[in-house]
């Protein structure tokens, strides 16, 4: 099938296998590392030719690059769910986004191996990712305005400024996860001192900001 301009357009049978091979190196990535995945084990583990598989991703780096895709498409239909449904109370809603945001980082990377924690700990993909974090914070902004304009946070620090002291301040509660948790050895931190620490923190930051320039 063609469309206007000659490119083959794909059925519903491709898009489903090519799900199936970006969820199959996922796995793969998990288990094995990227850097020890080839593109001829993803085929095998999905009982098809190379040919095929070179037919939807020329390398494993697009397959990488989709799996990151995945998750900021997922990262951003949360955050904007939750948006959408505040019409009022902002700022607490605006802190259980910032939960959120973190929170659901943390359980889709499980591990450093995890394909997703190269967005946070790889430079060469931030930078090939620098559209769709600005796109995340640009929804943070939006709902920091929302607050501002309601008489929930108060308005002496711009809302960029704001944002990008809040996003900084929960770097340590993203992959890779350099803090010293609780004096536990560096690495993914326990679920339950996780949610403990980033809780204070982001309350912290966000009541804070409530009070700033009052004074």
């Amino acid at each position: 099938m063609f469309g206007s301009h000659g490119a083959i357009l794909k059925t519903d049978a491709d898009i489903s296998k090519k799900q199936r091979i970006v969820l199959e190196a996922r796995q793969l990535f998990l288990t094995n590392g990227y850097e020890k995945t080839t593109m001829e084990e993803i085929a095998r583990s999905l009982a098809i030719g190379k040919g095929t598989l070179y037919s939807f991703f020329p390398n494993k780096e697009e397959i990488l690059l989709a799996i990151c895709t995945n998750h900021f498409n997922y990262l951003e239909d949360i955050l904007k769910q939750k948006m959408e449904v505040t019409k009022s109370n902002y700022l607490q809603s605006l802190i259980d986004m910032f939960h959120l945001y973190i929170n659901s980082v943390y359980q889709e990377v499980q591990t450093l191996r995890t394909p997703e924690a190269l967005i946070y700990a790889n430079q060469t993909v931030q930078t090939r990712f620098a559209d769709r974090f600005i796109d995340i914070k640009n929804i943070f902004r939006a709902m920091l305005q929302k607050a501002i304009d309601a008489g929930e946070l108060s308005s002496a620090a711009s809302v960029v400024d704001m944002c990008e002291v809040i996003l900084a301040a929960l770097t340590s509660f993203l992959p890779p996860y350099q803090r010293d948790f609780s004096d536990l050895q560096p690495g993914r931190p326990p679920e339950d001192v996780f949610e403990r620490e980033s809780k204070i923190l982001v309350d912290l930051l966000l009541q804070g900001l409530r009070a700033y320039g009052k004074s």
